[in-house]
C-alpha cells in the first residue's frame, strides 16, 4: 500500500467502519464496496474527462475550539411533547424492504432509497437470492422497485439526486470478493436509463493491490464516492461525476472518503491529516485539522459531525465557515457506557448516531440528547432530509422466525422533524 494511501473502511453486519485513515497511523486494508444488477442493455458507461483546474482559496484551518453541552438525555416526552410517529409495513410476501438513507438518500418526493433482503437467513442461501433496489414513500408507505440485482449480490449504499438513484452492489460474503466485485451505477426515474459509473477489479499482480468498496453520496445533480488511484498504484482518489455533463473528475489525488452538500464536498487528506471542504462555486477551501483519523462521519449544509479514533466519542462542527471553528463533543462513552457510536445522520435540526446501547439523538435547538423510545437501537435508525426513520426491534418470537427462515412482520416509523417543537 502506498505511504500516503488513506484507508476508508466498511464492515457488514453491526461492525465498525473507518471514514479515512493513513498507513502512517495504522496499517489497515482499505475496504469498500458497491453492487451491480448485471444489465448490459439500456447501459452507457460513464465518460472519463477532466474538469478545468481551479486554484482553491485556502482559508486559516487552526484546530477548532472545543465547547461544552449537556449530555444528559431528555426523553421524547420531555423534550417534544407528544409526537406524531407514523408506522409502515415493510413485507414483501418472503422478502422486505429495508430503507437506506444514510448517504442523502431521499428523493426530492420524499422517497427512501434501499433494497430488499430475504426474510430467512440460513447459511448458504446468498448465492441464489436475487434482491432489488427501490424506493419507499415516507407519506404512504408505498414501495416502488426499480432494478433487480442477479443472484448473490446485495446492496451496500443508495443515494439519491433528482430523479437519478445511484447504489453500490456487491457479489460474495467475503471481503476479499466484495472488494474485487462491486458495481457503481446510477438509474433515471424517467427515462429508466441505466449507467455504468464504476466498477471494481483484482489485483493484475504487477502493482501493489487496493481492496476498496464505494460508498457513493449525491447532491444537485452530483455524486462522489472513493475509487482507484489513476497515477498512484495501490492508492486512492476523491472522485465526481456530474450527470448533466456525463463527466468524471478527480476530486483530490491519494485522498478517500468523499461527502457532498452542494455547493460543499469534503474528502479525508491522509497526508495533510485534516477533513479538506471545498466550495464548488467559489473553490474556496476549509481544513478541519485531525490529532487522529476520525472512524465514520457525516456532512449536511455547513455542519460536519464525526466519531472519533475508538469510537468513544462523536463531535459535531456546527459550521465549517465560523471563524473561529467550534465544535461540541454531544456524545462521551465515558458519560453513558456506551461501547462504541458511530455512523452519525443529521439535518438542522438533529444529530443521530449508532450506539449499542440506546438509541439517542441530539437537538440542535435544545443543545440536548434525547433519548428515542421507537425504533432498535444500533443499526435500525437514522436520519434523512427532514425526516427520523426507524425500525423497532424484532420480538423473541419474530426472532426465532427469521432463524428458521419463516415469514415475520418488519415495520417502518417515522417522525418529521420539522413538526417539532
Amino acid at each position: 500500500m502506498h505511504p500516503s494511501t488513506i484507508t476508508y473502511v466498511r464492515v457488514l453486519h453491526n461492525k465498525p467502519m473507518k471514514y479515512w485513515n493513513v498507513c502512517l497511523f495504522v496499517c489497515i486494508a482499505l475496504v469498500l464496496i458497491s453492487c451491480s444488477n448485471g444489465q448490459t442493455g439500456g447501459m452507457h458507461a460513464a465518460t472519463p474527462a477532466k474538469a478545468s483546474p481551479t486554484v482553491p482559496m485556502l482559508l486559516p484551518s487552526p484546530r477548532p475550539t472545543t465547547f461544552k453541552v449537556s449530555l444528559t438525555p431528555l426523553s421524547m416526552q420531555q423534550a417534544w411533547g407528544q409526537v406524531h410517529i407514523s408506522q409502515f409495513s415493510l413485507d414483501l410476501g418472503d422478502r422486505y424492504f429495508a430503507p437506506d438513507a444514510q448517504h442523502n438518500g431521499m428523493t426530492d418526493d420524499d422517497q427512501i432509497c434501499g433494497s430488499t433482503y430475504t426474510m430467512r437467513s440460513q447459511a448458504g442461501n446468498w448465492s441464489r437470492d436475487s434482491e432489488s433496489i427501490g424506493l419507499i414513500n415516507v407519506h404512504t408507505g408505498h414501495i416502488t422497485l426499480l432494478a433487480t440485482m442477479p443472484a448473490g449480490y446485495s446492496l451496500m449504499a443508495c443515494t439519491v439526486t433528482g430523479p437519478w438513484v445511484i447504489w453500490s452492489q456487491t457479489y460474495g460474503n467475503t471481503f476479499e470478493s466484495d472488494a474485487a466485485r462491486w458495481i457503481l451505477k446510477a438509474l433515471n426515474r424517467q427515462t429508466r436509463e441505466v449507467r455504468l459509473l464504476d466498477q471494481g477489479h483484482g489485483s493484475d499482480g504487477q502493482h501493489p493491490s487496493v481492496s476498496i468498496r464505494p460508498e457513493p453520496y449525491a447532491s444537485n445533480g452530483r455524486v462522489v464516492w472513493t475509487t482507484y488511484s489513476q497515477n498512484t498504484p495501490g492508492a486512492t482518489q476523491s472522485e465526481m461525476y456530474t450527470f448533466a455533463t456525463g463527466m468524471k473528475t478527480v476530486l483530490a489525488p491519494q485522498t478517500s472518503g468523499p461527502r457532498i452538500s452542494w455547493p460543499w464536498i469534503s474528502w479525508g487528506d491522509g497526508v495533510g491529516r485534516a477533513i479538506v471542504f471545498e466550495n464548488l462555486e467559489t473553490a474556496q477551501q476549509v481544513h478541519l485539522p485531525m490529532q487522529y483519523p476520525p472512524t465514520t462521519a457525516a456532512f449536511a449544509g455547513t455542519s460536519f459531525v464525526y466519531t472519533n479514533s475508538d469510537y468513544s466519542q462523536v463531535t459535531w462542527v456546527p459550521s465549517i465557515q465560523a471563524q473561529p471553528m467550534g465544535s461540541y463533543v454531544i456524545e462521551n462513552k465515558q458519560t453513558d457506557g456506551s461501547d462504541f457510536d458511530e455512523f452519525p445522520t443529521l439535518n438542522s435540526r438533529l444529530i443521530s448516531w449508532v450506539g449499542p446501547n440506546v438509541w439517542l439523538v441530539f437537538d440542535r435547538k435544545l443543545q440536548h440528547p434525547v433519548k428515542i423510545a421507537i425504533g432498535e437501537h444500533g443499526f435500525a435508525g437514522f436520519i434523512s432530509g427532514h425526516y427520523l426513520v426507524a425500525s423497532p426491534p424484532l420480538t423473541e418470537a419474530e426472532y426465532q422466525a427469521q432463524h428458521q427462515g419463516l415469514p415475520y412482520h418488519h415495520v417502518m416509523q417515522v417522525i418529521d422533524t420539522n413538526t417539532l417543537p
